[in-house]
């Protein structure tokens, strides 16, 4: 039976219980029933995955245990009031949400179970399970099949060359190849391993064996633009028979692309990506010299194209300009360097100072607004004045072909997504060619309430239905238009 393998005297948040019979043993709390789960790793990764990342399927199951358990000595037990208590009191935890959602599926309450996996979603949104059944769920509440299936024929003809030629760093350390949203498993840690170690590392090779066998099972359906833009190149395409006439054992060179975002040092304190402004210490600042010799200039040394950076501002990161200060034709003849910034630093003194004019290849702009009063709330610190003037710089750049490609993005979101249209004519005076669009995600800076408030893609939201009507704006559908993950929030709302 459950209840036998249960052992503390202790109901949910510690208050104690009393069973009907006293031969019935005591019922662990939710809480403890948590903190016992452990994480199983899946096949291939052979115990090397950093111990915070898990399945959220592990808690999942956990919670469901606890709960058949307490149903079983107590057959008036409300385990949708009890999972509601939990969450509101471990509000950043997605695994009670997640069982929420089940539970209220279970009755066929779809309201109750769609703003349970919102919550989730706003708690995780990166976790694999979480989004597999926030889609399930949806599918289920409009009637609808879910698009899993259909996901999983197109991406067994596919491929993608991401996890075989990208390597990206992340402020904590953690390695990755691909965007971490995108397939959110770190291969290693650069202040741990060695470049080498990494790239060839077991979990790495796992990771590239779920593409060869088109399973992509650790990869986003939901965030990775590739997938559900069916953006892929098929299977037996060039660029793919080249790395599957390879043995996924053996070890690869070095990554041609780097994106390098350890660093989260900026000048602005944007609230969709922090809480305030970061700026390493001299501490700080003497680890990120150590990765910069031990780890970033060597993997740089083979390296094609380095995007520096997805974490903070080239021009605001003491680190990344010393980066950039040091990658000179002589010493890196074949490396081009792609800019992510604000662009709020990035003037023609800066581009001289630097000694841009030969290394920057392409640039991308991120902006999230068309207005200066929109702009001072979602770039807090930034000045819309000098943006403009620093984009008439950069045009100038992309007119005299010393930058070969340009793009604007923006973080859509319940603050700014009214000026999607003005901010695709934004991007078409000042020479883009590119204008992207993505939706706002929680990086931890939001609480559950916050991400709710801020998340225009869910159906919930109260201003959805404008979003959907922006979404139809002719503007929109230009071919310099980019619109990410956008567009697949809304598809999956039933409104187009």
């Amino acid at each position: 039976m459950l209840h036998r393998v249960l052992q503390k005297v202790v109901q949910l948040f510690g208050e104690k219980h009393v069973h009907p019979s006293a031969a019935t043993p005591p019922a662990l709390s939710l809480n403890d029933a948590l903190a016992a789960v452990r994480p199983a790793y899946p096949a291939g990764f052979k115990g090397t995955v950093p111990e915070r990342w898990y399945d959220e399927s592990q808690n999942v199951k956990a919670i469901q245990t606890w709960i058949a358990a307490r149903r079983e000595t107590d057959p008036a037990f409300d385990a949708r009031q009890a999972l509601q208590e939990f969450a509101d009191r471990a509000w950043y935890r997605a695994s009670p949400h997640i069982a929420l959602a089940l539970e209220y599926r279970a009755i066929g309450a779809k309201a109750g179970a769609l703003e349970a996996m919102t919550a989730a979603l706003s708690c995780n949104h990166w976790d694999l399970y979480t989004q597999d059944v926030a889609a399930d769920i949806t599918a289920w509440a409009e009637g609808a099949d879910n698009p899993r299936a259909v996901t999983d024929a197109y991406l067994q003809s596919r491929f993608c060359t991401v996890p075989f030629e990208m390597l990206e760093t992340t402020p904590n350390g953690d390695a990755y190849v691909c965007c971490p949203s995108w397939l959110p498993i770190p291969i290693g840690n650069i202040e741990r391993q060695s470049a080498e170690q990494i790239w060839n590392s077991p979990v790495a090779q796992e990771l590239r064996r779920s593409i060869l066998d088109g399973s992509f099972r650790y990869c986003s359906r939901m965030h990775c633009s590739k997938i559900g833009n069916k953006w892929l190149p098929a299977a037996d395409s060039p660029e793919a028979v080249q790395w599957r006439n390879v043995p996924v054992e053996a070890p690869l060179a070095g990554p041609k692309q780097v994106i390098l975002s350890h660093d989260q040092s900026c000048n602005l304190a944007c609230p969709s990506c922090r809480k305030d402004f970061i700026l390493a210490n001299k501490e700080q600042q003497d680890a990120l010299d150590k990765v910069m010799d031990d780890f970033v200039m060597p993997v740089l040394r083979q390296a094609e194209v380095v995007k520096i950076t997805g974490s903070g501002d080239p021009f605001g990161s003491n680190h990344f300009r010393r980066v950039l200060k040091s990658i000179n034709r002589p010493a890196f003849p074949h490396l081009a360097v792609d800019l992510h910034t604000n662009a709020q630093l990035w003037n023609e003194r800066a581009w001289i100072e630097l000694g841009l004019a030969e290394i920057v290849r392409g640039a991308e702009v991120s902006i999230d607004a068309a207005r200066p009063e929109t702009y001072a709330v979602v770039r807090r610190g930034g000045d819309f004045a000098r943006l403009l003037e620093n984009l008439a710089f950069i045009k100038e750049l992309r007119e005299s072909g010393q930058l070969t490609e340009l793009c604007l993005s923006f973080v859509v979101q319940a603050g700014n997504f009214r000026e999607m249209p003005e901010f695709v004519k934004l991007g078409e005076r000042f020479g883009a060619d590119l204008i992207q669009f993505n939706m706002i995600r929680n990086w931890g800076t939001f609480s559950r309430e916050e991400f709710q408030a801020h998340f225009i893609g869910s159906k919930s939201h109260p201003d959805y239905g404008a979003f959907v009507e922006v979404l139809r704006t002719p503007i929109l559908s230009s071919p310099k238009v980019a619109m990410g993950n956008v567009l697949g929030y809304a598809d999956k709302q039933g409104s187009t």
